[in-house]
C-alpha cells in the first residue's frame, strides 16, 4: 500500500510500504547476485614457467580492479533501472501535484495582484475624499495665514514709514496724519490682495475638486473591474485545476500501465544482462585458460581451447544475440591470430620434448662416461704404480742380466782359453810321442786328460754361452715387458684423454641443451640482441681458435721434442733393430701434428678473413646489416676449415638460433595474449583504440606491432 504524505509546500509524495520496499530490495539483490562474478584465489593463479614477482602482482591487481569495476557498474546499472521502474508512478504523482500546485500558486498570485490593485484603488479613493474635505478647510486657513502675513507686512511698512518721516523732522501730528493715510492705503491694498488670493484659492479648489471627481470616478471603475477580474481568475483556476486533475488521473492510469510494461522489460533486460554476463564470463574463462596453457608451454591444449572457443562463438544461441554481433568478428579475428601463433609453437613442442629426452640420455651418457673416467683414472693409477714397480724390477733384472751375461762371457772366454791351452798341450804331447815312447803312456794319458780338459772347457763355454743367451733372452723379455707396460700406460692415458674429451663434449652438449631449453622459455630476443649474441659466439669461436692455436703451439713443441727424440734415436740406431717400431710411431706422430698445425692455421686464416668482413656490420641497428652479418657467420661456421677443427659447431649454433626464434615467438604470443585479455575487458571503441595506441607506442617487436595495427583496423571498422 502506498502512503501519501503532504510536505510543507503542499506537495503530495507517495512512499512505498515497508513490505513492498523489502520485496523490491530483495529482487535487486537477487539480480545482483545472479550477475556477480564469483572469484577465489585459484581463479587468477597462473603457474608460469618464468619466475618473477612484479609482473604477476601487477596483472593480478589490474584483473581484480577490472572485475571489481565491472561488478560495481553492473550493480549501479541495475539499481538505477530498478529504482526508475519502482518510482515511475511516484514521479508521475509528484509531477501532477507540482503542476496543480503551480497552477494554484499562479492563480493565487494573480488574485493577490488583483487584491492589491483593489486595495490601492480604495486607498486612492479615500485619499481623494480626504483631499476634497481638506480643500474646503484649507482655503480659510490659507486665507487667514495670508492675511496674517499681509498684516505683519503692513505693520513693518508703517514702522518703516514712520521712521522715515521722523527722520525728515516732521511734526508728530503730521506724522500721525500721514501714517494714518499710509496705513489706510496699505490696508486697502491688503484687502484687495486678500480678495484676489481668495479667488485664486477658490478657482484652484474648483479645479482640483473636478480633477478629484474624475479620479474618483476612474478609481471606482477600476475597482469594479478588478473585482470582476478577481472573480474570473477564481473561476478559471477552479476550472483549470479540475481539468488538470482529470487529465492527470488519465495520465496516472497510463503511467501505471507503462510501469507494468517497464517492469516486464526490466525483467527481460535483467535476463538478457544475466545471459550476457554469463557468455562474457565464458569467453573470458576461455581466454584465461588459453593464456594459462600457453604460459605452461602446453600449446596443443591451447590450440584445442582456441577451437572450442570458436565453436562456442558459432553456436546459434550465442551468435544470434544482439550484443555478440558487435564483438563476434573481433573475437574470431583474435582467435585466428592466436591460432597462427600457437600452431608453430605446438609443432616446436615436440622438438622441445625430443630435446628433453636427449638431455636425459646425454645426462645418462655423461654419468656412464664419468664412471668409466673414474675407472680409467683408477686403472691409470694402478698402471702407473705397476709401471713404476715393473720399471724398478726391470732395471734391477737388467742390471743382473747384464752382470750374468758379462760373467758368462768371461767364463766362456776363460773356457776357450783353457780349451786352447789343452789343445796346444795335446798337440805338444803328440809331437813328443815320437821322442819318447816311454813316456807314451804318460803322454797319452796327458793327451787324454788334455782332451778331457778341453771337452770340459768346451762344455763350460757352451754352458756359459747358453747362460749368456738365456740372460740375453731374459733381458729381452724384461725389455718387452717394459715396452708392453709403457704401451699399456700410453693406451690408458689416451683412453683417459678420450674419456675426458667425451665427458667434456657431453658436458658442453648437455649445457648447450639445457641452455636451449631455458632459452626456449626466456623473453623474446630482438634482432639486435641476436646480433650481440652472434658477436658473443664470435668471441667464443675466437677463444676456441686461441685455444686451438695454443694446442697447435703445444703440438709444435711436442713435434720439436719428437724431432729431437728422433734425432737421438737416429744417433742410437746402431744400438739395435728393436727401435725401428718406436721410430715409425714417432714419425707418424710428427706427421699427425703437422696435419693438425696446418688445419688450425687454415681455421685461423678463415677466422681472420671473416673478422675483416664482419667489422662494422653487427655494430649498427640496421636489420639488413645484422642479417648480412648472420649470413657471413653461417658461411664461416660451415667452412671446411672450421668444420675440421670444430666439428658440429655450425649445427649447434643453428640450434641456438632456432631456440632463440622459438623463444621470441613464445614471448610475442604471451604479449599478444595479455593484449587480447586486456582488450576484452574494454567496451567503448575509443577506450580500445587508446589502449592499442599506447601498446603500439611501447613495443618494438615488428610482429606485435603488425598485430596491433590489424586490431586497430578491426576496431575502426
Amino acid at each position: 500500500m502506498r502512503e501519501e504524505k503532504r510536505v510543507a509546500s503542499g506537495e503530495i509524495v507517495h512512499d512505498l510500504a515497508d513490505d513492498e520496499r523489502a520485496a523490491v530490495l530483495q529482487e535487486i539483490e537477487q539480480i545482483v547476485a545472479k550477475n556477480r562474478i564469483h572469484t577465489d584465489p585459484e581463479t587468477f593463479r597462473l603457474q608460469a614457467l618464468r619466475r618473477g614477482l612484479g609482473l604477476p602482482l601487477l596483472v593480478n591487481f589490474m584483473a581484480i580492479a577490472v572485475v571489481g569495476l565491472g561488478l560495481w557498474l553492473t550493480t549501479q546499472y541495475f539499481a538505477e533501472r530498478g529504482e526508475a521502474a519502482r518510482s515511475g508512478a511516484d514521479i508521475t504523482v509528484t509531477a501532477e501535484s507540482r503542476i496543480i500546485e503551480e497552477v494554484r500558486r499562479r492563480s493565487e498570485a494573480e488574485l493577490a495582484e488583483r487584491d492589491a490593485e483593489i486595495v490601492a484603488v480604495q486607498e486612492q479613493l479615500a485619499a481623494i475624499q480626504a483631499e476634497q474635505q481638506a480643500l474646503a478647510e484649507a482655503i480659510e486657513v490659507q486665507v487667514a495665514e495670508r492675511e496674517e502675513e499681509l498684516r505683519t507686512q503692513v505693520a513693518r511698512d508703517v514702522s518703516v514709514e514712520r521712521a522715515r518721516l521722523q527722520e525728515q523732522g516732521l511734526a508728530s501730528s503730521e506724522i500721525d496724519r500721514m501714517i494714518s493715510e499710509f496705513e489706510s492705503a496699505r490696508i486697502a491694498e491688503l484687502e484687495a490682495e486678500l480678495d484676489d488670493y481668495r479667488e485664486q484659492l477658490v478657482r484652484a479648489q474648483e479645479t482640483r475638486t473636478a480633477e478629484l471627481a474624475r479620479l474618483e470616478a476612474a478609481s471606482e471603475s477600476a475597482l469594479e473591474e478588478a473585482r470582476r477580474e478577481r472573480i474570473g481568475i477564481l473561476e478559471e483556476a477552479r476550472r483549470t485545476e479540475a481539468s488538470l486533475r482529470a487529465e492527470f488521473e488519465e495520465q496516472l492510469g497510463r503511467r501505471r500501465d507503462e510501469a507494468e510494461a517497464a517492469q516486464t522489460r526490466l525483467a527481460a533486460l535483467a535476463e538478457q544482462q544475466e545471459q550476457r554476463a554469463f557468455i562474457e564470463n565464458q569467453i573470458a574463462g576461455f581466454y584465461d585458460r588459453i593464456r594459462t596453457e600457453v604460459s605452461r608451454a602446453r600449446y596443443t591444449e591451447a590450440a584445442n581451447l582456441v577451437e572450442q572457443l570458436r565453436s562456442y562463438l558459432d553456436r546459434p544461441n550465442v551468435r544470434d544475440l544482439p550484443f555478440m554481433r558487435d564483438r563476434r568478428e573481433s573475437d574470431l579475428y583474435i582467435l585466428e591470430s592466436l591460432n597462427r601463433l600457437i600452431e608453430p609453437l605446438a609443432a616446436d613442442r615436440s622438438a622441445v620434448e625430443d630435446l628433453s629426452d636427449r638431455i636425459g640420455s646425454l645426462q645418462d651418457e655423461r654419468d656412464r662416461l664419468r664412471a668409466e673416467l673414474r675407472e680409467a683414472e683408477e686403472a691409470l693409477a694402478l698402471a702407473a704404480d705397476e709401471q713404476a714397480t715393473l720399471a724398478a724390477a726391470l732395471e734391477s733384472e737388467l742390471e743382473a742380466a747384464e752382470l750374468r751375461a758379462q760373467a758368462a762371457e768371461l767364463e766362456a772366454e776363460e773356457a776357450r782359453i783353457v780349451a786352447t791351452e789343452a789343445q796346444a798341450e795335446a798337440v805338444a804331447a803328440r809331437e813328443q810321442t815320437s821322442a819318447s815312447e816311454a813316456d807314451a803312456a804318460e803322454a797319452e794319458e796327458r793327451a787324454r786328460l788334455a782332451d778331457e780338459r778341453a771337452r770340459l772347457a768346451e762344455d763350460r763355454a757352451a754352458a756359459a754361452e747358453a747362460q749368456a743367451v738365456a740372460s740375453r733372452a731374459e733381458a729381452d723379455q724384461a725389455a718387452s715387458r717394459a715396452s708392453a707396460a709403457e704401451t699399456r700406460l700410453r693406451e690408458a692415458e689416451e683412453a683417459l684423454a678420450a674419456v675426458q674429451s667425451d665427458v667434456g663434449d657431453i658436458d658442453e652438449t648437455l649445457a648447450a641443451a639445457v641452455e636451449r631449453a631455458e632459452t626456449a622459455e626466456a623473453q623474446r630476443i630482438q634482432a639486435i640482441e641476436r646480433a650481440e649474441e652472434a658477436e658473443q659466439e664470435l668471441d667464443l669461436i675466437a677463444g676456441r681458435l686461441a685455444d686451438a692455436e695454443k694446442a697447435a703451439s703445444d703440438a709444435q713443441d711436442r713435434a720439436a721434442a719428437a724431432e729431437a727424440r728422433a734425432r737421438e734415436l737416429a744417433e742410437a740406431a746402431e744400438a739395435g733393430d728393436d727401435l725401428t717400431v718406436l721410430d715409425a710411431e714417432t714419425i707418424a706422430e710428427l706427421e699427425r701434428l703437422r696435419s693438425v698445425e696446418a688445419t688450425v692455421r687454415q681455421a685461423r686464416n678463415a677466422y681472420e678473413r671473416f673478422a675483416d668482413a664482419q667489422t662494422g656490420l653487427a655494430d649498427g641497428n640496421d636489420f639488413l646489416q645484422v642479417l648480412d652479418g648472420k649470413v657471413r657467420l653461417d658461411q664461416f661456421l660451415r667452412s671446411q676449415a672450421v668444420e675440421a677443427v670444430f666439428p658440429g659447431l655450425a649445427t649447434e649454433v643453428a640450434r641456438f638460433d632456432e631456440a632463440f626464434e622459438v623463444s621470441g615467438r613464445r614471448a610475442a604470443l604471451g604479449d599478444m595474449l595479455e593484449i587480447v585479455y586486456s582488450l576484452s575487458a574494454l567496451q567503448a571503441r575509443q577506450d580500445r583504440m587508446n589502449f592499442l595506441l599506447e601498446e603500439q607506442s611501447r613495443t618494438d617487436d615488428p610482429v606485435v606491432f603488425e598485430f596491433l595495427e590489424e586490431l586497430m583496423d578491426l576496431v575502426v571498422n
